[in-house]
């Protein structure tokens, strides 16, 4: 028999409880870290520093921590990013957050680093290097590319077809068109006409071909 005045503990409960006030606290963290770095307060760029590198912190925190960072100094944060996007430990939503920044900040000495990593390593290896490549100027990239259209991993094959649109790589419509042809992965197909699309929008031919796409010629 419990003693009145005592209450059942709910473990569960309590559990939910905690982290709906770490969630509120982490809320709060975030907004007062962004009104710092609105304000261009000295203090952002020192606590972003400490919430980049706190491997527990939140993700969302660490993006944003990530961007103060980049705003302070541009080439010296990239740098950073492009090590630290590939790694582990990393959560993905945060490594693309990185690649978007990089691929930003069209910095030519970090993109033939980028060049010579692409289609190397494992899948997140590859996912964050194709987001970080995408205004990257090498006239052997979108070949490079395009071979990982035929990657063992699904997200890879995705990724790449995307980002071949995205960069507008004429050089390799035929790659995409076969792809097209050949795929039995509908997703896949769809992200490839996306990006043939975007390449040659008025294109008498390519609306021939939708038209018979659509008709199921």
């Amino acid at each position: 028999v419990r003693p009145a005045g005592l209450r059942r503990v709910d473990p569960a409960a309590e559990e939910k409880e905690r982290d709906a006030n770490d969630l509120r606290k982490d809320g709060i963290r975030r907004i007062a870290l962004e009104e710092l770095f609105r304000r261009k307060d000295k203090a952002a760029y020192k606590v972003a520093r400490e919430v980049y590198k706190d491997v527990g912190e939140r993700s969302p925190n660490r993006i944003l921590a990530a961007r103060i960072l980049f705003d302070e100094k541009p080439e010296k944060a990239a740098a950073a990013f492009l090590e630290d996007g590939r790694k582990v430990i990393t959560p993905l939503d945060m490594a693309y957050a990185m690649a978007d920044m990089i691929s930003e900040l069209g910095d030519s000495s970090l993109d033939k680093k980028l060049v010579k990593l692409v289609g190397k390593g494992k899948l997140k290896d590859k996912l964050f290097v194709l987001r970080a490549v995408r205004r990257a100027q090498d006239e052997k990239l979108d070949k490079a590319i395009a071979k990982m259209l035929l990657d063992e991993d699904r997200e890879v094959r995705l990724a790449a077809a995307q980002t071949l649109g995205e960069r507008g790589a004429t050089e390799v419509l035929p790659e995409l068109k076969m792809l097209v042809e050949t795929s039995s992965d509908d997703l896949l197909v769809g992200v490839a006409l996306d990006a043939i699309t975007a390449m040659q929008p008025d294109d008498a031919g390519w609306r021939d071909q939708l038209v018979a796409y659509a008709s199921g010629d």
